[in-house]
């Protein structure tokens, strides 16, 4: 019974039995105002909420943006929280967050000899073409 309980006692002390038992709990701000995953969604505020999340969001996300539309299915839905990483540019194919004059996305970042282009995983969309004269900026890379 001795050696069953110190079997016990390192077991309860272990990290992977630990983190089973505690998930890590996180506050990250959820903004109020969704991103279009279809045609565009009017951006005129910074408001968020604080959500608690655990270890089902990804570690290097820093902020989350619910979803309004079907262009980004069948990955994400309507309604749905992406989480993302700040940044200000992203590699090609890369799912972005991002405003496009003042309309807010959530779509795939493409590149080619013909422009730069904002492309729904949704095949009934077509793709945005991003244009000098355009105002955009990437608010965060998608990573879950």
């Amino acid at each position: 019974m001795n050696r069953l309980e110190e079997y016990r006692d390192l077991l309860l002390c272990s990290p992977q039995f630990c983190e089973d038992i505690h998930p890590t709990i996180r506050i990250l701000p959820v903004y109020l105002q969704p991103a279009s995953a279809g045609t565009g969604q009017w951006l005129d505020d910074d408001l968020s909420e604080e959500m608690e999340v655990d270890d089902s969001v990804p570690a290097n996300a820093e902020f989350g943006v619910r979803l309004a539309g079907d262009s980004m299915s069948p990955r994400f839905a309507d309604g749905q929280i992406v989480w993302a990483r700040r940044a200000e540019n992203a590699e090609n194919g890369e799912i972005v967050l991002c405003v496009l004059n003042d309309q807010g996305y959530c779509k795939k970042l493409y590149r080619n000899e013909r422009g730069v282009f904002l492309l729904s995983l949704n095949p009934k969309y077509d793709p945005i073409p991003i244009k000098e004269t355009d105002e955009f900026r990437i608010m965060g890379r998608v990573v879950g």
